[in-house]
Protein backbone atom coordinates (compact mmCIF):
# COMPACT_ATOMS: atom_id res chain seq x y z
CA UNK A 1 0.00 0.00 0.00
CA UNK A 2 1.47 3.34 -0.77
CA UNK A 3 2.58 5.29 2.04
CA UNK A 4 0.84 8.66 1.59
CA UNK A 5 -2.57 6.57 1.51
CA UNK A 6 -1.46 4.54 4.66
CA UNK A 7 -0.67 8.01 6.94
CA UNK A 8 -4.06 8.97 5.58
CA UNK A 9 -5.69 5.87 7.18
CA UNK A 10 -3.75 6.04 10.65
CA UNK A 11 -4.81 9.57 10.85
CA UNK A 12 -9.04 8.76 10.25
CA UNK A 13 -8.52 5.76 12.75
CA UNK A 14 -6.73 8.35 15.52
CA UNK A 15 -8.92 9.78 18.24
CA UNK A 16 -7.68 13.34 16.82
CA UNK A 17 -9.96 12.48 13.80
CA UNK A 18 -12.99 12.10 15.85
CA UNK A 19 -12.52 15.10 18.07
CA UNK A 20 -11.91 17.47 15.17
CA UNK A 21 -15.12 16.28 13.60
CA UNK A 22 -17.17 16.65 16.06
CA UNK A 23 -15.83 20.25 16.54
CA UNK A 24 -15.85 21.12 12.82
CA UNK A 25 -19.88 19.98 13.44
CA UNK A 26 -20.66 21.59 16.59
CA UNK A 27 -18.97 24.92 15.15
CA UNK A 28 -20.71 24.77 11.52
CA UNK A 29 -24.25 23.75 13.35
CA UNK A 30 -24.23 27.02 15.95
CA UNK A 31 -22.45 29.14 13.35
CA UNK A 32 -20.13 30.06 16.14
CA UNK A 33 -18.27 33.00 15.52
CA UNK A 34 -15.37 31.60 18.04
CA UNK A 35 -13.56 28.88 19.74
CA UNK A 36 -12.32 29.03 23.50
CA UNK A 37 -9.83 25.85 23.73
CA UNK A 38 -6.78 25.15 25.93
CA UNK A 39 -3.01 24.54 24.53
CA UNK A 40 -3.98 20.39 24.18
CA UNK A 41 -6.77 21.27 21.40
CA UNK A 42 -5.23 24.92 19.61
CA UNK A 43 -4.23 22.66 16.63
CA UNK A 44 -7.13 21.15 16.17
CA UNK A 45 -9.45 24.22 16.33
CA UNK A 46 -7.01 25.72 13.66
CA UNK A 47 -7.57 22.64 11.41
CA UNK A 48 -11.61 23.46 12.06
CA UNK A 49 -11.50 27.12 11.73
CA UNK A 50 -9.55 26.39 8.25
CA UNK A 51 -12.30 24.18 7.06
CA UNK A 52 -15.02 26.91 7.81
CA UNK A 53 -16.04 29.86 5.48
CA UNK A 54 -16.85 32.53 7.88
CA UNK A 55 -14.10 34.15 10.21
CA UNK A 56 -13.74 31.79 13.80
CA UNK A 57 -11.33 33.59 16.62
CA UNK A 58 -9.81 31.16 19.20
CA UNK A 59 -9.70 31.92 22.09
CA UNK A 60 -6.64 30.67 24.24
CA UNK A 61 -5.27 30.85 28.00
CA UNK A 62 -2.23 31.71 27.14
CA UNK A 63 -0.77 33.70 24.12
CA UNK A 64 -0.50 32.04 20.62
CA UNK A 65 -0.44 32.95 17.39
CA UNK A 66 -3.40 33.54 15.37
CA UNK A 67 -5.46 33.54 18.78
CA UNK A 68 -6.61 35.90 20.80
CA UNK A 69 -6.05 35.05 24.38
CA UNK A 70 -8.35 35.19 27.59
CA UNK A 71 -7.00 38.13 28.97
CA UNK A 72 -7.28 40.53 25.92
CA UNK A 73 -10.73 39.43 25.70
CA UNK A 74 -11.28 40.99 29.19
CA UNK A 75 -9.13 44.08 28.88
CA UNK A 76 -11.26 44.75 25.92
CA UNK A 77 -13.80 48.21 26.78
CA UNK A 78 -15.42 47.18 23.72
CA UNK A 79 -15.06 50.64 22.40
CA UNK A 80 -14.02 49.66 18.81
CA UNK A 81 -17.52 48.45 17.72
CA UNK A 82 -19.61 51.16 16.14
CA UNK A 83 -22.63 52.67 17.64
CA UNK A 84 -25.71 52.28 16.70
CA UNK A 85 -27.89 55.33 16.91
Amino acid sequence: MDSAILSKVKFFNSPHFFIIDKLLKTVYESRSGWVFCDEHVISMAQSVREQIYWEVELIVPTEQEGCTTFQELLDDDGLGLFSIS
